[in-house]
């Protein structure tokens, strides 16, 4: 048995009353991801894909390496999506996918990438992070992550609570 955060449920912490936020961000399954510079952004299409076979319990696999000693934090909206942040990142707990921004892409493609399910499905199945995500592939992973956690985390109504893909194109890197 699974127990989501629920936007229908007006007692729930993540409640939306407006129906159209949550066709928008609960009920999507598909969106566009930018990718590039700031100065030259290109549209990709991603599946988000919550819908497909084995993606909940990819899901919930990787929240509950993240969060599993406190179980308490699971009930926690705020909880629950730093875990998934943290674990979407190989360096952050053994998570889901290695970072490469270098342009060489032996054993995987970013570019190549155009939904999560394929991602989540081979972090499951093998318990080894997935080569290689960038910004934008990381927002999508994220953002399919908390689909089932908050059933897609809308929080509560105010617009920048919601979830969504969330990318940044001018920042510094930490390499070690």
């Amino acid at each position: 048995m699974y127990i989501l955060f629920n936007a229908w449920c007006p007692d729930d912490s993540v409640f939306l009353s407006d129906e159209s936020a949550r066709a928008e961000y609960v009920l999507n399954d598909a969106g566009l991801l930018y990718r590039g510079s700031h100065s030259r952004l290109r549209p990709t299409p991603w599946n988000y894909g919550q819908y497909e076979p084995s993606v909940l319990d990819c899901c919930l696999h990787v929240v509950g390496k993240a969060i599993c000693s406190r179980l308490s934090d699971r009930a926690d909206p705020v909880a629950v999506t730093r875990a998934i942040s943290a674990m979407v990142n190989h360096c952050d707990e053994n998570g889901v996918l290695v970072g490469n921004w270098s342009g060489d892409y032996g054993g995987g493609s970013p570019p190549k990438w155009q939904g999560s399910v394929k991602i989540l499905q081979r972090y499951y199945d093998t318990g080894k992070p997935v080569k290689f995500g960038q910004c934008w592939v990381f927002a999508g992973v994220s953002t399919t992550g908390q689909y089932f956690e908050r059933q897609k985390l809308p929080q509560s109504a105010s617009r920048q609570d919601r979830s969504s893909a969330l990318n940044c194109y001018s920042e510094s890197r930490r390499f070690e």
